[in-house]
């Protein structure tokens, strides 16, 4: 574990770029100082803490020394942990870390000194949290952090608030989307590659003019899913437009669920989530709508 540590640092180091430690787990605080618990860890002793888990000023140490100039550090372990119990200085839940290197910013996924919850799936419930809000585009990273504590102090009614230290001077966003990259997927109609819907599974990945009829809309939680050719689970492709771009949408088609049973055209990443694949809609220039028409021979039709 040393040795990776000691690469991540030499990484950060020679590269320059932006560092990330995200780390989900069992985390201890001890005489001020937290430790990250590894997986099988079997501590019996507070005195082999130091030795048999992972400081948190370990990580920091290296973020500092690379001298990198942005660091992302999301502490999700805050987890309730048995071992506090046969340990003389140890407290539950994280503590505040105040000697973090110049332009970090660090988040726990509850405040410090409280516990926070595993939830009953694959992702905690501030993981859950935190996957929609790095998806939306062009959000700076501070209100990313801003929504997932405004979610999780409403679903736990106030019992979880992530709370966040930041340094930062510069802007950083999961997801950004230039103006100009905007203007040119505006002018061009569609992509050099376009697909219908059934066939997206190996185009994973890559950015495509993907078709097919909409048989599903679906609101959810600050966005809306239109399912393609089936309905949930089964559909071929879901398109995904969140509520702050909504307007767009709704002037431009009235209402999206006017798009039942016709045929549509969407650009976009086809990205994957739960198995299931899917494009993120950014903006309603990239999603159109396909009309159909015959053609009439009129000599045919005077004979």
């Amino acid at each position: 574990m040393d040795k990776a540590i000691n690469e991540y640092g030499r990484e950060l180091e020679n590269r320059k770029g932006i560092g990330l430690f995200y780390y989900a787990g069992h985390g201890i605080q001890s005489q001020g100082e937290n430790y990250l618990i590894p997986v099988n860890s079997y501590i019996e002793r507070e005195t082999e803490l130091k030795h048999k888990s992972v400081s948190v000023s370990r990580i920091l140490d290296e973020m500092s020394y690379a001298n990198n100039g942005m660091n992302i550090v999301i502490l999700d372990a805050c987890r309730n942990n048995p071992l506090i119990r046969s340990f003389r200085n140890s407290s539950r839940g994280l503590s505040r870390v105040s000697n973090t290197p110049k332009g970090t910013i660090l988040t726990y996924s509850t405040d410090p000194g409280n516990i926070a919850l595993d939830g009953d799936g694959r992702n905690s419930p501030f993981a859950k949290s935190l996957i929609i809000e790095m998806q939306k585009p062009n959000q700076q990273i501070e209100q990313a952090f801003k929504n997932v504590r405004k979610e999780l102090n409403k679903l736990t009614k106030g019992k979880q608030t992530p709370f966040t230290t930041s340094s930062l001077s510069g802007d950083f966003y999961f997801k950004k989307i230039e103006k100009q990259e905007v203007k040119i997927k505006k002018s061009t109609p569609f992509t050099k590659i376009k697909i219908e819907a059934k066939e997206s599974k190996p185009y994973f990945g890559q950015y495509v003019t993907a078709c097919g009829t909409v048989v599903q809309v679906k609101k959810m939680s600050k966005m809306t899913y239109l399912n393609i050719d089936y309905r949930y689970p089964n559909q071929s492709l879901t398109l995904l437009v969140w509520d702050t771009n909504i307007n767009t949408f709704n002037k431009k088609f009235g209402n999206l669920t006017s798009l039942v049973n016709k045929r549509v055209c969407a650009i976009g990443d086809i990205t994957k989530y739960k198995g299931k694949l899917q494009i993120h809609v950014d903006n309603s220039d990239l999603l159109r709508l396909m009309y159909f028409w015959k053609r009439l021979d009129l000599r045919a039709l005077m004979e």
